[in-house]
């Protein structure tokens, strides 16, 4: 295929084998805009476009201008086209990402009417947005001052704002957030590219204007594309509609690098935290080095490796002596997106005293790794498990490659030399005998002064000291206005609130690019699956093309465990690989299950009958393996699931404790999960046997064990053991993807581990306990605000129907009033099967408010004035939840979920059907639902104490998280 013409020029073209794709790199004659095509044939087909966007301080100007230009444009109308995409397309990937010093707009979808209108919605956006016409998009997205009354207090607001009010409440991102800003002073990257929520009130429109107009232009833009198209028709409508309007300018893009350091800089910071919180053993180390430039694709792939080889691995050269050293609770790894590549070294929960020994630990590590020589097994199993991932890159397979081009593209370089995997990998290998990792180890670690020993102390109330001093300077400025002043800051506070609430009209409602009904298939995609019963054993093989990867997934009954083992279940899980066996230490272990396999990994999961109040809980066991290892990848299992070791009190509560840590990192990023989990738990038998095994639960119960590890360890090493045996019982489940051969090799060896496990009878009667609200407390500086209804319970049934429901209160209604006006960063409701009906609120800087929203869903629905042209908009963007795309890596435990549900293609096509059947009046009708369960709900609030105490709202529980 020749894609030169008289509009583009060829920059560059390859068959990569590892991507099975031919790569082309082009530019556009008249603007010099990039494009990237890799052709091969993935049905979901891909675009996106990134601009160089170099932040010159932290008012988060490159993350508001991403929000803003999605919010109306030149063609498209409506307040926000993203959001009318979000309601109206069969996207499977539909976002935006402000990088530190680029920002991204990718979209995929399967349907090519689909492709071309996100296309379309995405490059008006960029290039002609409204934000010049209309103010209130970047008051409401980035910030503004709020007053509703004279005598109120003013107040600054804000969806990124907001949003970055709630990063700024995580430690982990405080910390990761002053990483950059020490290794690369009085540059690009000393710079929050989100925004410092106290300094985002500084940026002013006119700068915000400004930068869009400096960066969005197509001559400092790149544009990627993936997947089967007839990509000449793609480029002449890209440059038809778009690029030919546009002169070529000078990008005025560089990015600002730091002058190198003549020596390690040894620096202290600090995090904030709540006033009364515990600071001891808080701080955080870090050994952040910068290795190079990402121009080096060597650079880039060495970087990537030494993550494993460094720390990330349980057989890693530095987690064991670390974990050993108790001089934290856990250690991993950072690395930056950026044109630097550099690399962090983490340690948290440490007394701050202690940085020299953290540093000096890991350069006598090193120095040593130098000298002796790296364990050939852990770079071979590293080497192995690149290569294997390179495989797989998942549903979202184009928007990765385009991003990962653009890790030397977006400095200068060809993006195809990013994609050159194999050649690297190659090149890479032929200098490893030589002693190259070690060399490279010393040159760029060791013997490297562009190095930053941190350590980043707490401070209680440091956040809210920032938050006292604006609060200040608007109380002043508020007292040196005028009457007639404070009344146009009302006015402009009222006005944002009408154009937020006000509905779009027809007119602009129709310059939205939608599908109809017939571009909808009715069908979900059947697989080729076969069910067998042979001696005791229920197995599945499904028969689809795997790239040559065999895939398989095991299921073990947990309804053997008591209501008291059950948690011990989540241990067992935690822990396996991660201790010894029989015939392995626990780094060779790891050592070798990379190196001969693509991964054994463990998870505990309850799946729900689709017609019956009936539930399985199972410990589910997912590998993968080339096909010539399949027998040793069965070997290892087997030494895993009948010779696993929990012995060693020390190692197993140094795993613990990392896992305790790693669940109280993932609360602030995660906190909507977390706080509507604990909603459904309140309702749903095994949604809370979830929550034991892996949720908040299980979190309060891991810091118990740690406690009683130390006080009765015996006790608790032998539980762990008792329930290890339990759960891998005769009764079992197993599930192969591929090759024929490949089920009947795995079904024999099944049925001779069978006769090495035991029988146990059913134990488990498991008693949810009776609650119905509760307040999670941390230091947070806003909340995640849930609260829900079981439906059974007032005599509804499901229907594919309420998929369609949840996303117009959703995508219209919660969307609105929480996001938009109330300027949390997202706002949502779930409807499951089972009966469930649970809201939620992200990075929320309201309480009483969203839940009075909350309550007046039925109001809305009551008051809904809903064309059927307009319903089947939202009917068409549930299509992916009936037939989402399935990836080869998905099939095994796939088979075994839909037997476990007993939830079928039919079943799912039965529910497709009836949203598709959907009308305006059945949504209408559910405002009785919503309205009868008002005095019967659940609630659950997670996050600031402070406006958990303000509020008036009662609990039944309150309890500190964090």
């Amino acid at each position: 295929m020749n894609l030169e013409n008289r509009n583009y020029e060829l920059l560059g073209q390859d068959f990569l084998e590892e991507l099975n794709s031919t790569v082309y790199h082009l530019r556009h004659r008249k603007t010099k805009a990039e494009v990237l095509y890799i052709e091969n044939g993935d049905e979901i087909k891909t675009f996106g476009i990134g601009f160089r966007t170099p932040p010159v301080d932290s008012t988060g100007v490159a993350h508001i201008v991403e929000h803003c230009v999605l919010s109306g444009s030149r063609k498209y109308r409506t307040k926000e086209p993203f959001m009318d995409m979000v309601n109206s397309s069969m996207q499977t990937f539909l976002n935006a990402m402000t990088y530190p010093d680029k920002t991204i707009y990718p979209i995929a979808t399967r349907n090519e009417k689909d492709f071309y209108n996100l296309m379309d919605v995405y490059l008006d956006a960029v290039f002609y947005p409204r934000i010049q016409d209309v103010k209130e998009i970047f008051e409401q997205e980035g910030w503004h001052l709020e007053l509703e009354n004279p005598d109120g207090e003013l107040k600054y607001n804000g969806v990124v704002y907001n949003e970055m009010r709630g990063a700024y409440s995580d430690a982990d991102g405080q910390v990761h957030e002053l990483l950059a800003h020490h290794l690369h002073p009085n540059s690009t990257y000393d710079h929050d590219s989100g925004g410092d929520p106290h300094e985002i009130v500084r940026l002013s429109y006119e700068d915000f204007i400004g930068f869009h107009k400096r960066y969005y232009h197509p001559s400092n833009s790149y544009i990627f594309l993936n997947g089967k198209m007839d990509v000449e028709k793609v480029l002449e409508y890209i440059n038809e509609e778009y690029l030919s309007d546009f002169e070529y300018q000078d990008p005025n893009s560089n990015i600002v690098i730091n002058e190198s350091f003549t020596s390690v800089k040894k620096l202290e910071d600090f995090y904030s935290v709540g006033k009364d919180d515990d600071i001891e053993n808080k701080s955080y180390f870090a050994y952040g080095v910068d290795l190079g430039l990402s121009t080096n694709p060597d650079d880039n792939f060495m970087r990537a490796i030494l993550t494993d080889i460094l720390i990330d691995s349980d057989s890693s050269i530095l987690s064991d002596t670390l974990l050993e050293s108790k001089l934290g609770e856990d250690y991993y790894s950072m690395t930056s997106s950026s044109l630097p590549l550099d690399l962090y070294i983490i340690a948290k929960g440490t007394d701050g005293s202690k940085l020299d020994e953290f540093t000096n630990l890991i350069d006598r590590k090193l120095r040593e790794a130098v000298e002796n020589g790296i364990d050939k097994d852990l770079i071979d199993a590293t080497l192995n498990s690149y290569e294997f991932n390179l495989k797989e890159l998942g549903v979202h397979r184009g928007v990765i490659l385009g991003i990962t081009a653009l890790r030397g593209w977006l400095y200068g370089n060809s993006p195809l030399d990013s994609l050159k995997f194999k050649e690297t990998l190659e090149r890479i290998k032929s200098k490893i005998d030589d002693g190259f990792i070690e060399r490279y180890i010393e040159e760029k670690i060791l013997n490297n002064p562009q190095k930053i020993h941190l350590v980043v102390n707490p401070k209680p109330g440091l956040f809210q000291e920032k938050d006292e001093k604006l609060e200040e300077e608007l109380a002043k400025y508020k007292e040196s206005l005028s009457k007639e002043e404070i009344s146009n800051i009302v006015k402009d506070t009222q006005n944002l609130f009408q154009y937020q609430l006000q509905k779009d009209s027809k007119e602009d409602r129709d310059t939205i690019p939608k599908l109809q009904i017939e571009d909808i298939s009715p069908g979900v995609r059947r697989l080729n699956v076969s069910e067998f019963e042979k001696d005791g054993i229920k197995s599945f093989f499904t028969d689809e093309f795997t790239n040559e990867i065999y895939y398989s997934a095991l299921a073990f009954d947990l309804k053997k465990l008591t209501l008291e083992e059950i948690p011990y279940a989540g241990l067992v899980r935690d822990l396996l690989t991660s201790v010894d066996t029989k015939n392995y230490s626990f780094k060779d272990l790891n050592n070798q299950i990379d190196i001969h396999t693509g991964g054994i990994n463990f998870a505990t999961s309850t799946f729900e009958d689709k017609d019956s109040q009936e539930y399985s809980a199972v410990m589910g066991i997912n590998g993968r393996a080339n096909p010539e290892k399949i027998e040793k990848f069965l070997e290892l299992m087997e030494e895993i699931l009948l010779n696993s070791k929990f012995e060693d009190v020390n190692r197993i509560k140094d795993v613990l404790i990392m896992t305790k840590a790693d669940l109280e990192s993932n609360i602030e990023q995660s906190g909507h999960s977390l706080i509507s989990s604990e909603v459904n738990s309140m309702m749903n038998d095994a949604i809370d046997l979830s929550n034991v095994m892996g949720g908040r639960k299980y979190l309060f119960f891991i810091r118990d064990i740690i406690e009683r590890l130390d006080e009765n360890p015996d006790e608790v090493l032998k539980t762990i053991q008792d329930v290890y045996k339990k759960i891998f019982n005769k009764k079992f489940l197993i599930s192969v993807a591929g090759d024929k051969m490949w089920h009947e090799k795995t079904l024999d060896w099944a049925l001779e581990f069978k006769e090495n496990l035991e029988t146990f009878e059913n134990n488990l009667v498991f008693e949810r306990k009776n609650i119905s609200s509760i307040a999670l407390t941390s230091s947070s500086n806003v909340v995640y605000v849930s609260d829900g209804f079981n439906y059974l319970d007032y005599g509804e049934k499901f229907s594919g129907k309420m998929r369609v429901l949840a996303r117009v209160i959703d995508g219209d209604y919660l969307h609105t009033q929480i996001r938009a006006k109330g300027g949390a960063y997202g706002a949502g409701i779930s409807i499951n099967n089972k009966g469930n009906v649970v809201t939620y609120s992200y990075r929320d800087p309201n309480l009483d408010n969203t839940f009075k929203v909350y309550d007046e869903i039925y109001k809305y629905l009551e008051d809904l004035e809903l064309t059927q042209e307009e319903l089947t908009n939202y009917i068409i963007s549930t299509m992916n939840q009936f037939d989402p795309p399935i990836t080869p890596s998905q099939y095994a435990s796939l088979a075994i979920s839909r037997y476990l549900t007993d939830m079928g293609a039919k079943d799912l096509e039965k529910l497709k059907k009836e949203a598709i059947e959907t009308t305006p009046e059945d949504i209408k009708n559910y405002a009785k639902l919503f309205k009868e369960s008002l005095d019967n709900k659940f609630y659950g609030v997670l996050g600031s104490k402070d406006l958990i105490e303000k509020s008036n709202r009662e609990y039944e529980e309150i309890v500190k998280i964090l």
